[in-house]
């Protein structure tokens, strides 16, 4: 039997990035999916308030500037035409996560979550009903509904 030193080094390696992949997680950071062509990958460092959102059916969320919620969990609801922008998704609820994609005016998502109030707008956990994207997004702001309910 013939010791192959790169079979080693490959073992070393793979054992090194799953050192390092736990060190960070027990630091606080999370792991998001990131797609990109074939490949997934990625981490987000931990910010200042960071915590995972919770949403309690028992008490109505009141959020303070945008329009009326009209969505509920378990709706399906579109991205607006009207204004034809793209929703930002983002790993949790406020402006300042990671943009983890955007949603096209027309595409459907299934509402997974929520609402959480969060920088005066309601946001909502969703997924595409067209590529699978998933994290938050919001409702709409004072002016105008980004997501529609079906």
């Amino acid at each position: 039997m013939k010791f192959r030193w790169s079979e080693v080094l490959n073992s070393l390696l793979m054992l090194a990035g799953l050192c390092m992949l736990i060190v960070l997680l027990l630091l606080g950071y999370r792991f998001v999916s990131v797609a990109i062509g074939p490949i997934t990958f990625g981490l987000e460092a931990p910010q200042d308030g960071d915590e995972e959102p919770s949403t309690n059916l028992e008490e109505p969320v009141i959020c303070h500037g945008p329009l009326p919620s009209r969505l509920v969990a378990g709706d399906v609801a579109t991205v607006s035409f009207d204004p034809p922008l793209r929703n930002n998704v983002r790993s949790h609820p406020g402006q300042s996560y990671t943009l983890l994609g955007k949603l096209e005016p027309g595409e459907e998502v299934e509402i997974l979550d929520g609402p959480v109030c969060a920088g005066g707008m309601y946001w909502w956990r969703v997924t595409s009903l067209d590529d699978y994207l998933t994290g938050w997004t919001p409702e709409g702001d004072s002016e105008n509904y980004w997501l529609i309910p079906r």
